[in-house]
This record gives C-alpha cells, sequence and structure tokens, in this order.
C-alpha cells in the first residue's frame, strides 16, 4: 500500500510540475497563495496577522505579528516579527514543549505537496521563543478526509532528532536566529528560521508546492494572563492544527 501511495504521489508531483510551468499563485483559488521568490530578487511579505479564535469574521490580535519568506537553492528563509512587550519563555530544550507555561512562540506549519490543492495529514511544526529554543516536529493529522502528501512518512511522526537549542544533528542546515528589540514606541522580537529542503525526505521535495501557516502564542497582558492566538491564515477555532485553513506557497524559479 506505501509503495502504490508512493507512486501516486510522485505521479501527482509530476502533474504538478508541469502544471506549475503554467502558472503559480493564479491556479489557486481556495487558500490564499503567496509567490516565493529566489531570496537574490527579494521575498514575499507574510501580511499581519489575525485573531485566530475569532468566528470568520476578521478581527485583528492585541499585539501584531507580521514577517517575509524567500528560498535559495538549499531551502527556505522566514523571517516572523511579533509586537509587544511580553518575551518571555521557561525552556532551554529542542523537546520542551515551548508553547506552555505562559510562553510567547512564533510557530511554522509546513510541508511540500504535490498540488495546492492537497490538504496534507502530513506536515512539519516549527515553534520559536524570543530565548532562542526551536520544538521541531513532523505531525501526522488524525482527522478525516485529509491527503497523504508524504506516504514515505507513514509511521515517522514525531520529534525531530535534534538537541538544545541550535544542535539539529539530523539536519545541520537547520537554522534559528531569534533577535529581540526593545523599541522605544513598540516592544518586538524575531525569529529568522532556515529551513533546508533536505528536512523533507527525497521522495516528496521535487515539488514547488507547498502548504503552509504561520502562528503565534502571545500574552498581551503578562503571565498567568489569558493568551491570543493569532495567525496568517486563521482556523477561527482554538486548534492550530486545520491544514485545510492552511494557506499555499509556490516557490518560484524551482
Amino acid at each position: 500500500m506505501r509503495f502504490a501511495a508512493l507512486i501516486a504521489f510522485a505521479l501527482a508531483v509530476l502533474a504538478g510540475v508541469a502544471s506549475a510551468k503554467a502558472g503559480g499563485c493564479e491556479t489557486v483559488k481556495d487558500v490564499p497563495c503567496l509567490s516565493v521568490p529566489l531570496c537574490k530578487k527579494g521575498a514575499a511579505d507574510i501580511p499581519r496577522f489575525w485573531e485566530n479564535t475569532a468566528p470568520a469574521t476578521a478581527i485583528r490580535p492585541q499585539n501584531d505579528a507580521w514577517g517575509s519568506i524567500c528560498h535559495d537553492d538549499g531551502g527556505i528563509i522566514i523571517k516572523l516579527t511579533a509586537q509587544g512587550p511580553y518575551m518571555e519563555s521557561a525552556w532551554s530544550k529542542c523537546t520542551d514543549e515551548v508553547w506552555t507555561k505562559d510562553s510567547v512562540t512564533l510557530e511554522t506549519f509546513i510541508t511540500p505537496v504535490a498540488t495546492l490543492k492537497q490538504n496534507p495529514r502530513y506536515y512539519w511544526e516549527l515553534d520559536a521563543t524570543p530565548t532562542g529554543v526551536l520544538w521541531t516536529s513532523l505531525i501526522e493529522n488524525p482527522a478525516e478526509g485529509l491527503d497523504n502528501n508524504c506516504p514515505v512518512c507513514e509511521g515517522g511522526a514525531g520529534h525531530l532528532d535534534c538537541s538544545g537549542a541550535a544542535s539539529y544533528s539530523r539536519f545541520p542546515d537547520l537554522q534559528l536566529n531569534v533577535t529581540t528589540e526593545a523599541r522605544a514606541v513598540v516592544p518586538q522580537w524575531s525569529t529568522e528560521l532556515y529551513i533546508p529542503f533536505a528536512m523533507f525526505p527525497c521522495a516528496i521535495r521535487s515539488t514547488p508546492y507547498y502548504r503552509a501557516n504561520f502562528y503565534r502564542y502571545d500574552y498581551p497582558e503578562g503571565a498567568k494572563r489569558p493568551y491570543e492566538l493569532s495567525a496568517w491564515q486563521p482556523t477561527h477555532s482554538g486548534t492550530f492544527h486545520d491544514p485545510r485553513k492552511f494557506g499555499a506557497l509556490y516557490m518560484e524559479d524551482f
């Protein structure tokens, strides 16, 4: 079954690459799409986040977050910035659950797909803190109706092989740079995440198409106060794990 699924995925990738030659984001109708340039040509803006748990009505969070994205021959560079005075995190190891204990995070959910119509069952989650700690994991979402976008991932969900705040033995090119800026008007902190294409299994990485979303855990009123969730593409629920709501990314000049 896995072999048959892999063959089906490979055929879908070939079809997707062929269709990509005829267009990128302009072919996407159901979800917002970013056309991601080579970094030497610039970067695509990740627009200001929306409040995630609100109903379908668009509402801005108390503190803004936004970003940019580009790629080079080796991987994807994602820069996210979060405004707000609270920048605390209690965690120090890669496998720590950095979104708990009143800790603020900026989060990236991302995966290659054969076509932008796929709602992925498998995706990678990378959560960063203002203190430079990164939690990374391959997620298998059990929701019904999702597409098997990574047949070789079956049975392999779990934490990536890494240790400490900046040492990733399985993917040595995975890099996180965190900056904290105490600005006079509005304090903010930023992450710059380099995701090598080698993080994704070879069988699924030969595609210009990705589904992704960007999120934030924030405590606008400080620790022990209600947290606020915001997102590039809000799920309108209490969870970020809704691949049907992920946005789309098209890698230019791939």
